[in-house]
């Protein structure tokens, strides 16, 4: 349900045009209606639903865990999915909406880990590989053991389908490593500090502001672009072994 077979033209080379077949990623719209109003779109890749809704909640600061959903109901209708959802406490929208935590802890991190991530991002990417259309996220134990991973055609939705599955699961992130396979700018930091994620890791160079607010919440902010890497805030979590 995550790809369309469809087709494309190229030249041939003795000049004739010919049609070829080839897939693409499947981008459909989500509507998430709060108490029946408010409604949120977010276009996304449809797969990992519930882990979807669940995550961006969360990182919205709507709710705090999965309990505080009284009712999550979603439906498909002619290529447009909503999900319902209710919440226990009714005043959600004035509360914890940009309540960040400062991230505390002692774990520490192997830089023979993090050098890995890119070769470790290619093994959970059979989207990306079939359509060169997908962004990845990925959360990996302090040893690079693969946890979860989830692909969409936006950053931000394979990140909160990560956080969602670990909030469903119960699986705690505060001596984890979230990856993505975009840039790090503002709202995905954002999401990795929402849920106290100590190592935050982006292929790409992240932004000023991204940069910023990890310095500020201590969060460990990691790129590694260009075959290098570049520790941007809290280095003394990453350590050499």
């Amino acid at each position: 349900m995550e790809l369309r077979e469809d087709f494309f033209y190229r030249f041939s080379e003795d000049g004739n045009l010919i049609r070829l077949k080839s897939e693409l990623i499947l981008e459909m719209p989500l509507d998430i209606l709060i108490h029946g109003r408010n409604p949120t779109t977010v276009m996304f890749t449809p797969s990992m639903i519930r882990e979807t809704v669940i995550g961006l909640l969360f990182c919205k600061g709507h709710i705090q865990k999965v309990t505080d959903i009284e009712r999550l109901d979603i439906e498909e209708d002619q290529n447009q999915f909503k999900a319902h959802v209710s919440i226990k406490d009714k005043d959600y929208i004035d509360k914890n909406c940009n309540i960040f935590k400062r991230i505390e802890d002692k774990y520490k991190f192997p830089l023979s880990i993090i050098v890995k991530i890119p070769d470790i991002l290619k093994k959970f990417q059979p989207l990306y590989i079939r359509t060169v259309a997908t962004h990845t996220g990925i959360l990996l134990d302090k040893d690079g053991k693969n946890i979860i991973c989830a692909e969409d055609i936006g950053r931000h939705n394979a990140l909160d389908k990560v956080i969602g599955y670990c909030l469903i699961n119960q699986i705690p992130f505060k001596d984890k490593i979230l990856v993505s396979s975009g840039r790090a700018n503002l709202e995905s930091v954002s999401k990795a500090i929402k849920a106290g994620i100590a190592v935050f890791v982006c292929i790409s160079r992240p932004s000023a502001m991204a940069v910023d607010m990890s310095r500020r919440y201590n969060m460990t902010l990691v790129d590694v672009g260009s075959g290098s890497y570049r520790i941007h805030s809290v280095p003394e979590r990453i350590v050499l072994d």
